[in-house]
């Protein structure tokens, strides 16, 4: 199996993973239960996807990550999402609803 092939079926298994997590997320905001997100859904399989070896290279989130924006017309779950994200990778920092909707400077 050639390497592009590869890498596009380990793309899939954690791109289905995800989607799996994702739909938990929606089916409890359509059943209006407000709960923390359920990362051992899917971290045991995606922990188990075998990558190819690559080049660790070691980044601070804090210079790499300077604002993190939200569209002016996301809903609020999406902030709280975002923020769980941010708080269970140590993130420092707060998403700000971008201000792209308001009226220009004169």
């Amino acid at each position: 199996m050639g390497m592009a092939m590869t890498y596009c079926r380990r793309q899939e298994n954690v791109n289905l993973l995800c989607n799996r997590l994702a739909a938990h997320m929606m089916d409890g905001l359509y059943r209006r239960i407000s709960s923390q997100i359920d990362w051992e859904l899917i971290e045991k399989e995606v922990n188990m996807v075998v990558y190819s070896s690559g080049i660790y290279v070691p980044v601070d989130m804090e210079i790499l990550i300077g604002e993190i924006y939200l569209s002016p017309t996301a809903p609020e779950w999406q902030r709280d999402v975002i923020s769980a994200v941010c708080k269970k990778f140590d993130i420092n920092r707060v998403p700000v609803r971008s201000d792209l909707m308001t009226e220009p400077v004169r």
